[in-house]
């Protein structure tokens, strides 16, 4: 049995079979499938997939919403009813936009840097990102700067694919990475964003009110 655990929710999308296009996503329900909006940019079908060590299972994806505005490039997936093992509602939440200070997150993605020969022939594993959310930065556009623990190490890796990969602070989704400067931090958007042009407020959480990373 698959744990419903936060690292179990995230997946891989691929447009067109990887061919057109390819990112991650987040299973924010049984059903649907947060990602980035210019991860679909592309026309062709959809395709989720969850890799687990035991097992790796693709099921079709339909397009059924898509974010407005510069800043927030997000969109959802709907997969058909007992698909993919059964999850609870994710919890979102939104770090302390008043808040100068740093939160720990982790992240997980399927980026061009994994991209693995196997016995099974090429595939892309995943990678896992954890690091400080930089509270302070970005209060016009409300965007997340995200400062990896091993950037260094990192810098110049492929990134592609990494866009749609959640951002957890505390168990609680506030974010979707959706950019990687090579030798900079990665950038999200934040998940309450799609409310509408970023205000600094607390956001309330998808069960009860919450916030992640104050002080």
């Amino acid at each position: 049995m698959i744990p419903d655990e936060p690292r179990w929710r995230t997946v891989e999308v691929l447009v067109g079979e990887g061919e057109e296009g390819y990112g991650t996503g987040y299973r924010i329900s049984a059903g649907l499938v947060l990602t980035c909006r210019h991860v679909l940019a592309a026309s062709g079908t959809v395709t989720v997939r969850l890799a687990t060590p035991d097992e790796s299972v693709s099921v079709a994806a339909e397009r059924v919403w898509t974010a407005e505005g510069a800043e927030v490039d997000l969109a959802l997936l709907r997969v058909a009813d007992g698909s993919l093992p059964a999850v609870a509602p994710a919890v979102l939440a939104d770090v302390d936009p008043w808040s100068t200070g740093r939160a720990r997150f982790v992240s997980w993605g399927f980026p061009a840097s994994h991209d693995r020969e196997s016995e099974l022939g090429g595939v892309r594993d995943v990678d896992q990102v954890d690091g400080d959310v930089l509270l302070g930065a970005n209060v016009k556009t409300g965007l997340l700067d995200l400062h990896r623990d091993d950037a260094p190490q990192r810098a110049g890796r492929r990134y592609r694919g990494l866009s749609g990969g959640p951002v957890l602070v505390g168990g609680k989704l506030v974010g979707v990475v959706r950019w990687a400067e090579p030798d900079g931090p990665l950038t999200a958007s934040r998940v309450f964003s799609a409310a509408g042009p970023h205000r600094p407020r607390i956001a309330a959480s998808s069960s009860s009110p919450g916030r992640a990373g104050s002080g």
